[in-house]
């Protein structure tokens, strides 16, 4: 269901679609995360922990030395079970390695965006349940005051009352 959804938007962002390896990458992020992960839940009860619960679940995967706790464990298997099915384009398996941070930002970015078009085209949902699970961070070079250039009002300001008029 939100394959299919997902897949149309995918088609319509641009009038040329997404380039080939974009495609590829998103298609990744559905076959192997979010189809197993949350395709047996309706979209109207979707909710944020069910996607908190997929992305723990997700770091868990190919970490043998950490247990398992028991409400993932349905999860768990399902995740495994679709990287255990061999990739179709090179006839590999897919990788063992952990899953990254980064892998698990970008498989949310394809989950915010397929349920952002439920909420502001579809209209199915109110309000996207992933907002808020992965908060903005502020990059250091907007997060910092910018220098000022000390024009001759400024100079006076800073003369006439002993304070620098910016950081």
């Amino acid at each position: 269901m939100l394959e299919k959804r997902y897949l149309q938007r995918m088609g319509e962002v641009k009038s040329g679609g997404l380039a080939k390896t974009t495609m590829d990458s998103e298609r990744e992020a559905i076959d192997l995360y979010l189809k197993p992960g949350l395709d047996h839940i309706k979209l109207v009860n979707l909710r944020d922990s069910d996607i908190s619960d997929l992305y723990a679940a997700m770091r868990l995967i190919n970490r043998p030395d950490v247990e398992v706790p028991v409400r993932l464990s349905e999860l768990m298997r399902r995740l495994t079970e679709a990287r255990a099915v061999r990739n179709q384009g090179t006839g590999r398996a897919w990788s063992t390695r952990p899953i990254s941070e980064a892998r698990i930002t970008r498989i949310h970015a394809v989950l915010t965006g397929a349920l952002n078009h439920a909420v502001k085209v579809m209209k199915i949902l109110d309000s996207s349940p992933a907002v808020g699970l992965f908060p903005r961070k502020r990059s250091s070079f907007r997060a910092r005051d910018k220098p000022l250039l000390w024009t001759d009002e400024r100079v006076e300001y800073w003369q006439k009352m002993a304070r620098s008029p910016a950081r």
